[in-house]
């Protein structure tokens, strides 16, 4: 596969997923450089959006040896917020919009101390939460909760 520029569309979903919630869950907090930096929807959204949509075409410049400028970035994702984690936009889609977003972004020298791939792991890490806190997952995995579950199930079966 080749690299290539992303398009706004998944910027705006990957900054929606980011600072999706309310309260304290509307921001994406990110250790980078040392220092732990909180982005929130009110304020940060273009500002997550450009440096994304930046590392973006440095990764494609660098690669095709290209001085393409990078196109003003405005957020324009509220319209995808109420589908998040929904059959429309699955919280799978988002992660595999991050998967996509590193490998079209990777290729300039400055990734891995980028502010870009921080804010990734970061969407990745709270997606996941949000995905395990919806199962119902708990916060430590014990085998005897496994064992419960089987009890449950056999039971079930035995009706």
């Amino acid at each position: 596969m080749s690299a290539f520029i992303l398009g706004d569309d998944t910027i705006d979903l990957l900054v929606t997923a980011a600072v999706r919630g309310v309260g304290l869950d509307a921001r994406l907090g990110i250790f980078h450089a040392g220092a732990m930096v909180y982005f929130s929807k009110h304020e940060d959204t273009d500002f997550l959006g450009s440096v994304l949509k930046t590392a973006n075409y440095e990764s494609v410049n660098y690669r095709y040896k290209e001085t393409t400028p990078c196109e003003a970035y405005r957020y324009n994702g509220n319209d995808i917020a109420p589908y998040l984690g929904s059959p429309v936009i699955s919280w799978g889609q988002v992660l595999q919009a991050v998967r996509c977003y590193e490998y079209q972004s990777c290729e300039a020298p400055t990734w891995e101390t980028s502010l870009a791939k921080a804010v990734c792991g970061a969407i990745r890490l709270k997606v996941c939460g949000i995905i395990a806190d919806e199962a119902g997952a708990e916060w430590e995995w014990r085998r005897e909760h496994a064992e419960e579950i089987m009890d449950t199930i056999r039971e079930g079966l035995k009706s």
